[in-house]
């Protein structure tokens, strides 16, 4: 009976901060294996991330994210999206990624 007496008063007390917790907003996070010359990547590499409805041809549904100095260990690699609200339900995307090694100007592959 003490057990559910506990329960019952965790609920009380936690359900109240569930409801007013804040929404989960427009930022994702992305994780990813890079290989770099046939080989796990390790350093420093710059993204270009860009959001399609289609999978070919199309205009970007957002502008491109840039995200310089990503740094990859073993070729995992993680980044923060935001693309901000532009997502709709029922809609399927498709997320194209660009690379560069992090010191470079040369374009993304």
């Amino acid at each position: 009976m003490n057990a559910r007496r506990l329960i019952s008063a965790l609920l009380f007390i936690l359900l109240p901060l569930a409801a007013t917790a804040d929404p989960a907003g427009t930022t994702f996070t992305y994780q990813g294996m890079l290989n770099h010359q046939g080989a796990p990547a390790n350093g420093a590499f710059d993204f270009e991330f860009a959001l399609f409805v289609l999978e070919e041809g199309g205009a970007e549904v957002s502008n491109s994210l840039l995200l310089e100095d990503v740094s990859v260990s073993e070729g995992v690699f993680s980044a923060h999206l935001d693309f901000g609200d532009v997502f709709a339900a029922d809609q399927a995307y498709w997320l194209e990624i660009g690379v560069r090694p992090g010191t470079s100007e040369t374009p993304f592959t």
